[in-house]
C-alpha cells in the first residue's frame, strides 16, 4: 500500500516536470508568465518528489529529511500559484501578493523546527508520518487554504467577467485547481490523526492533465502546438518502444537466441518493418491529434485561392475593400476584420473604414477628419514599419526590455491595439503609395496568428497592394470617362440645341422658297406666254435683230422658270407635299417636245440635239409635268457640260419598263463622283469650269421624282473626257 501512494507522488512528479518544461521551453507565453509556472511547476516537482523519497525511507533520519523538504514544496506551492495568476492575467494590484510572500518567507523560517513538524510516528499502516507543530497548523489554514482560496476567488471573478474563449480557459484552470489541490489536502487528515487515506494524491496529476487540456483546446498560454506535437511524439515512441520489446519476447519464445546471426536477421526485420510503418503511422496519428485538437482549423491554401479569385474580379476599390474584410472575417474566424484605407483627393488625404455592417465606408469630411486623428498614431507607425505586426509578438518584444526608440513605439501601439481588439496588422503600401491597413481582431477559437496566417496575410497584403494600384487606375479611368461623358453630353446638348434652331432656320428656308417660287412662278409664266405670242408673230412681224433678242429672252425665260419650279419642288419634297398624279402618257411625244424646246441652246453652243426612239409611240402611266422636268433637267445639264460634240436622247421601250437614256460627249465623271451626285447641293468637280451657274439640285430632284414613280436613276461615264449617259428606268403601270 505505501508503495502505491510513493508511486503517486513520482506520477506527480512526471507530469509537472513534462508540463512545467513544455511552457517554460516554448516562445509563446510571455517570459513573465513562463518563468511564473516554471515556479509553480518546480514547487510541485519538490513536494513531489520528496513524497516519493519520504514513502520510500526506510529509517527514521532519512523519512524525517524527506518530510522536511516535501513541506517546503508544499509551502510554496500556494504562493507560487497566486503569483502565476496575477501574471497571466496581469492583474495590476500586487498588495496582497506581496503579503503572501512575506508569510510563505515567516512560515520558511521555521521548516527545519520543531515549531513546524514535531516529528514522524506510524500510523494506518504508514511507519513514518509526520505530526504538525504550531507553526504547521498556522502554514495550512492561511497559507495552503487561504492563499490557494483567494486564488480560486480571483479565478471566479475573472470567469464572471471574462469572454467566451477566456471563459472555457478558466473553466479547465479552476477544475485543475479544485481537483489537484483537493486531491493534495487528502493528505492532511492523517497529520491530525484523522484515519483516511490519502487516495486523492493521485489526483494531483489532474492540475497538469486539465492545464494541458485548457492549453491545447482553448490556447491557455498559446503553446498549443507544441503541446499536440510533443504528444505525438511521444505516443510513437511508446509505439515504437512496444513494438521492439514485443518483437525482442517473441523472438526469445520461437527461434534460437544464442545465435547472433539469428538474433542479427531479426534485428534487421524488425528494424525495416519500423522504417516501413513509421511514416504512416505518424501521418495517422497526426490526423487524428489534428482532428481533436486543432478541429477548427482554417484550410490556408483555399483561403488564400478564394482571396486571389476576390483580388483579380474586382476592379471597383470599394466593392473590392467591403469583400475582401467580409471574407477574412468569415474565413479566418476573427471578431474583427476592418480595412482602413487612404486615398488621395484634391483637398488632401481621406480616409475610410471597410465594414461588414456599411454597405459603403466612405464616411463625410467631418468622419474623416476625426478618423484621421483617431488613428494617427497607427498610421504613421504602420507606414514607417510596414511589415506584418502580431500584437503577442509586439508585447513579447516589449517584455524583453529593449528600450530603444522602436521599443518606445511599440509600447504605446500595443496600448491601443490591444484597447481596439486588434490581433494583428497588415499594412499595405503600393507602388503608387496607396495605403490601406487591415486589422485583424482576435480569433474565436483563441488561437494565436501563427506562421501560416502570416504567410497567408504576406501573400494577401502583395495582391492586394496590386489591386490598389489596379483600382486607382481604373478610378482615374472611370473619372475620365465620366467626364469625358460629361463634355459629350454638353456637347451633343449644344448640337442638339443648334440642330433644333437649324431645323427652324430650314424650316423658315423651305417656306420661303415655296412663298417666293409661287411668287415668281406667276409672272414669268405670262413673260414666258407674250414672248411665245411676240416670236409666233401674233402682233406682227418683229424685224430679224429684235427677234433674235427675243428668242434669247424666251430661253432664259425658260431656264428661269425651270430654277424657280426647282426650287418650288424642293420645298414640297423637305416640307412632305409633293405627290404625282398618273396618267398615260406618250413619252415620245413629250421628248420631242422637249427635244423642239431645247434645240435651240444647243444650236448656240453648236451641238448636235437628236431623239432616238425604238417605237414611234411608248405609252406610260406617269406624272407627265414631273417626268418632264426630270428629262428636261437631264438634256439641259448635259447640254451644258458638252463643249463640243451631241447629245442624244434615246427612248427604249422594254415591255415592262421604258428606259430614256441622255448620253452626251462632254467632260465625263470619276467613279467616286458618281456615288454623290444624286445628292443635295452636289455638282461634278469639273462642272464649275465649264458651267458656273447651277444649284445642284437637279439631279436631286429627278432622283426623288423618279422614286415618287417607282423608277430607277443613274448614271455610266467611261471615264474624265469620254462622256457620260444618265438614265432613268419608268414602269408602264
Amino acid at each position: 500500500m505505501v508503495f502505491f501512494f510513493a508511486i503517486t507522488g513520482l506520477i506527480n512528479t512526471i507530469t509537472a516536470l513534462i508540463l512545467g518544461s513544455l511552457v517554460f521551453l516554448s516562445s509563446k507565453p510571455k517570459k513573465q508568465v513562463k518563468i511564473s509556472f516554471w515556479f509553480v511547476s518546480v514547487s510541485v516537482i519538490w513536494w513531489s518528489f520528496s513524497y516519493f523519497l519520504w514513502l520510500s525511507s526506510s529509517d527514521v533520519n532519512n523519512a524525517m529529511f524527506w518530510v522536511r523538504m516535501l513541506s517546503i514544496g508544499s509551502v510554496l506551492i500556494p504562493v507560487s500559484f497566486l503569483h502565476w495568476i496575477y501574471t497571466l492575467f496581469e492583474i495590476q494590484d500586487k498588495k496582497i501578493l506581496k503579503l503572501c510572500y512575506l508569510f510563505t518567507f515567516f512560515i520558511l523560517l521555521f521548516s527545519y523546527s520543531t515549531f513546524f513538524i514535531k516529528g514522524v510516528r506510524p500510523i494506518a499502516g504508514f511507519d513514518y508520518w509526520p505530526i504538525p507543530g504550531m507553526v504547521y497548523n498556522l502554514y495550512l489554514f492561511v497559507g495552503y487554504f487561504g492563499i490557494l482560496g483567494f486564488g480560486l476567488f480571483k479565478l471566479l471573478q475573472l470567469y464572471k467577467k471574462s469572454s467566451s474563449v477566456q471563459r472555457l480557459q478558466l473553466k479547465y484552470l479552476i477544475a485543475g485547481v479544485i481537483v489537484g489541490c483537493g486531491g493534495g489536502a487528502t493528505n492532511f487528515f492523517l497529520w491530525y490523526g484523522v484515519n483516511v487515506l490519502p487516495y486523492g494524491n493521485v489526483l494531483v496529476s489532474a492540475y497538469p492533465i486539465l492545464f494541458t487540456y485548457a492549453i491545447v483546446k482553448h490556447r491557455l498560454m498559446n503553446i498549443r502546438l507544441v503541446i499536440t506535437r510533443s504528444f505525438l511524439f511521444s505516443i510513437l515512441v511508446l509505439l515504437v518502444s512496444g513494438f521492439f520489446t514485443a518483437a525482442v519476447l517473441v523472438t526469445r519464445l520461437f527461434f534460437d537466441t544464442t545465435s547472433i546471426s539469428t538474433l542479427i536477421f531479426i534485428n534487421v526485420i524488425v528494424g525495416i518493418i519500423i522504417v516501413l510503418t513509421l511514416a504512416p503511422i505518424r501521418n495517422l496519428l497526426a490526423k487524428a491529434t489534428d482532428h481533436f485538437f486543432f478541429k477548427n482549423q482554417i484550410d490556408h491554401q483555399a483561403v488564400a485561392q478564394r482571396l486571389s479569385n476576390l483580388v483579380s474580379t474586382n476592379l471597383d476599390r470599394d466593392e473590392l475593400l467591403i469583400k475582401m474584410a467580409r471574407e477574412l472575417r468569415d474565413e479566418l474566424k476573427v471578431k474583427k476584420a476592418d480595412i482602413l484605407y487612404y486615398y488621395h483627393q484634391p483637398r488632401g488625404c481621406g480616409i475610410y473604414y471597410s465594414q461588414k455592417t456599411k454597405e459603403k465606408g466612405t464616411y463625410d469630411p467631418a468622419i474623416r477628419k476625426h478618423l484621421l486623428n483617431e488613428y494617427h498614431n497607427l498610421t504613421k507607425f504602420f507606414t514607417k514599419y510596414s511589415n506584418i505586426h502580431v500584437r503577442e509578438e509586439e508585447e513579447r518584444r516589449l517584455d524583453e526590455g529593449n528600450d530603444g526608440v522602436y521599443q518606445r513605439w511599440v509600447a504605446k501601439i500595443v496600448n491601443e491595439l490591444e484597447g481596439r481588439g486588434v490581433a494583428l496588422v497588415v499594412p499595405v503600401i503600393s507602388r503608387r503609395h496607396e495605403k490601406a491597413f487591415i486589422l485583424i481582431g482576435d480569433k474565436y477559437s483563441g488561437d494565436v496568428f501563427d506562421n501560416q496566417d502570416v504567410n497567408l496575410f504576406e501573400l494577401i497584403k502583395t495582391q492586394l497592394a496590386s489591386a490598389l494600384d489596379k483600382s486607382k487606375l481604373y478610378a482615374e479611368a472611370q473619372d475620365f470617362n465620366a467626364q469625358l461623358k460629361k463634355k459629350i453630353n454638353d456637347a451633343t446638348k449644344e448640337l442638339r440645341q443648334a440642330n433644333a434652331r437649324l431645323r427652324e432656320l430650314d424650316k423658315a428656308k423651305t417656306l420661303f422658297l415655296s412663298v417666293a417660287s409661287h411668287q415668281l412662278r406667276t409672272p414669268l409664266s405670262g413673260i414666258k406666254g407674250f414672248l411665245s405670242m411676240v416670236l409666233e408673230k401674233d402682233f406682227g412681224t418683229v424685224p430679224p435683230q429684235i427677234n433674235t433678242v427675243l428668242a434669247e429672252v424666251y430661253a432664259n425665260t425658260n431656264r428661269l422658270i425651270r430654277l424657280v419650279n426647282t426650287f418650288l419642288n424642293v420645298s414640297r419634297i423637305e416640307a412632305g407635299r409633293l405627290s404625282i398624279m398618273k396618267r398615260e402618257e406618250d413619252l415620245v411625244l413629250m421628248s420631242k417636245k422637249i427635244i423642239d424646246e431645247l434645240q435651240f441652246v444647243a444650236k448656240d453652243k453648236k451641238l448636235e440635239l437628236r431623239l432616238e426612239t425604238n417605237k414611234d409611240v411608248i405609252l406610260a402611266e406617269i406624272d407627265a409635268d414631273k417626268i418632264e422636268d426630270v428629262l428636261i433637267n437631264l438634256v439641259d445639264n448635259a447640254i451644258k457640260y458638252t463643249v463640243a460634240g451631241q447629245v442624244v436622247l434615246r427612248l427604249i421601250d422594254h415591255g415592262a419598263i421604258v428606259r430614256a437614256e441622255v448620253v452626251d460627249t462632254g467632260q465625263g465623271l470619276e467613279a467616286k463622283e458618281i456615288k454623290l451626285l444624286f445628292n443635295k447641293f452636289v455638282r461634278g468637280t469639273r462642272s464649275f469650269a465649264v458651267h458656273t451657274d447651277g444649284s445642284g439640285l437637279g439631279l436631286y430632284i429627278a432622283k426623288r421624282l423618279v422614286d415618287l414613280h417607282g423608277g430607277k436613276i443613274g448614271v455610266d461615264s467611261p471615264g474624265i473626257g469620254k462622256g457620260c449617259m444618265f438614265w432613268i428606268e419608268l414602269p408602264k403601270k
